[in-house]
């Protein structure tokens, strides 16, 4: 009895460990890509531009110090967003100088048509979210919807690096932005007519200090409840 207890037991536990291990490899996060060089183009859609590329990135990193990385896959690890995986290549390739954390990182899926640039804290401030955004957006997006993969990564390495540099000059205003300031020096212009024209009226109405205080309050007041676009536009 004691015997056959042991073997039931014995087999029990192979059979939660098999389980265990069935479970275990099912949900096994995909490897990652090996770090090979500046440019990694596991996707394989830089034959042409791939060597002029990678030659960019490294006499870049001579000269400045920063370290960019380009990384072309086919697809997204299953149920794994763009952000997490590039933030996972980022983690573990760790562009830019030891302390630094001054590099970037482009990570392209052809296949899943995502694109993403993750930078470094030492270049938040040269290469901004809304910066690398753009390039992906202005730049490397148009490129590929003509079917030009090679022009778009070249041209959008490009931008990423004239930004590192200190030449914003490469991203134009778009027709959002022009819209979004136009309306805004549209309000500026009528919120200070509008101001003015209440002061006056105000210091016709009343004297003194009183008069003076009053014109302010009711002036301000009165252009912030119409001019209803200012907080969208900060």
């Amino acid at each position: 009895m004691k015997t056959a207890t042991a073997r039931f037991l014995r087999a029990a536990r192979w059979l939660c460990a098999l389980l265990l291990l069935q479970l275990t490899l099912a949900h096994a996060v995909a490897p990652l890509p090996v770090l090979q060089s500046h440019l990694n183009d596991y996707a394989g859609v830089l034959a042409a531009r791939g060597t002029a590329i990678d030659a960019t990135l490294k006499a870049f990193e001579t000269q400045s110090g920063h370290q960019v990385f380009v990384l072309t896959v086919e697809r997204l690890p299953a149920d794994t967003s763009i952000e997490a995986y590039a933030g996972a290549v980022f983690e573990q390739w760790q562009p830019g100088r030891k302390g630094g954390d001054d590099g970037a990182l482009l990570v392209i899926a052809t296949g899943d048509k995502k694109m993403r640039i993750e930078t470094g804290y030492g270049l938040e401030d040269k290469l901004t979210d809304l910066q690398s955004a753009r390039i992906v957006r202005e730049v490397i997006g148009p490129r590929f919807k003509q079917g030009d993969i090679e022009g778009g990564v070249a041209d959008g390495v490009d931008a990423m690096l004239a930004m590192i540099a200190g030449q914003p000059a490469t991203l134009p205003l778009t027709k959002v932005e022009d819209k979004e300031i136009s309306s805004a020096a549209k309000w500026i212009v009528l919120g200070l007519f509008g101001f003015l024209l209440l002061f006056a009226l105000g210091m016709s109405l009343f004297a003194g200090v009183f008069g003076l205080l009053a014109s302010v309050i009711v002036s301000v007041s009165v252009v912030l409840l119409f001019a209803s676009d200012w907080r969208g536009w900060v």
